[in-house]
């Protein structure tokens, strides 16, 4: 499983640890979404810039790394001896409120800052901790659920439906899906949710495809192409 992250922290403190956590991530197969490198060239007020930057303002490059931050599946906060300044002390509360957790070899000093980090030995730890949390595409119920639907189409009497009529009788599901969420009703919504998605296992059957094999391949192609797309977002 590919992840992504966000390093924040003082990037003119300890350059060589920075250096090498930068690579730790990479190493782990995790994309750094931002900074992109560590090639600064340029510092304005205690403000680093990376060559691609230096046309840009501080508030559009700090713009660009949040934007980041809502693409990552974790943040890397490089504190050497506990410091965090106040650039990234805001970039921790916007972390917090993303959702996004942020991992760091040592707590930050401050003790407020303290509460929203985790300690982790190494950013290739971390990576490891979220992707161990993440896990695979849980899919392991679908061809338990096929197996019963085919088993009850069976004895319905609908096991020879065509995919034809199958997908106008899902359609039909979908409308009194629709109908049920106008009506507000939380008991109908759910039973004919549980229609939709029964007629959706009864199309695999009728289409003679594995839906949890079909789901897995479905979501490698969803994460390959959210993480091109964040990228893009972020470049841009």
């Amino acid at each position: 499983m590919a992840l992504s992250a966000v390093i924040c922290g003082s990037f003119r403190r300890d350059p060589v640890a920075l250096r090498a956590e930068f690579s730790e991530l990479q190493g782990a197969g995790c994309t750094v979404l931002s900074p992109l490198d560590l090639d600064f060239v340029g510092e304005v007020e205690g403000f680093v810039y990376r060559a691609g930057e230096l046309s840009q303002t501080t508030a559009d490059v700090e713009r660009h790394h949040l934007e980041a931050m809502r693409a990552a599946d974790l943040v890397w906060l490089h504190c050497p001896d506990g410091y965090v300044g106040s650039s990234a002390a805001m970039e921790l509360g916007f972390a917090r409120a993303l959702g996004v957790r942020v991992f760091a070899r040592q707590r930050p000093r401050d003790v407020t800052l303290a509460d929203l980090v985790f300690v982790c030995r190494s950013p290739g730890a971390a990576v490891h901790q979220v992707r161990d949390e993440l896990g695979p595409v849980p899919t392991d119920a679908l061809p338990a659920l096929q197996g019963y639907y085919s088993r009850a189409a069976m004895r319905r009497g609908w096991s020879g439906e065509t995919p034809e009529q199958t997908i106008e009788l899902l359609r039909g599901e979908i409308d009194e899906l629709q109908e049920a969420l106008e009506s507000e009703s939380g008991v109908a919504t759910a039973l004919e949710l549980a229609d939709v998605q029964l007629y959706l296992v009864h199309l695999a059957n009728v289409l003679a495809l594995d839906l949890g094999a079909a789901v897995r391949d479905k979501e490698r192609i969803n994460a390959e192409r959210f993480e091109a797309v964040a990228g893009e977002r972020i470049a841009a």
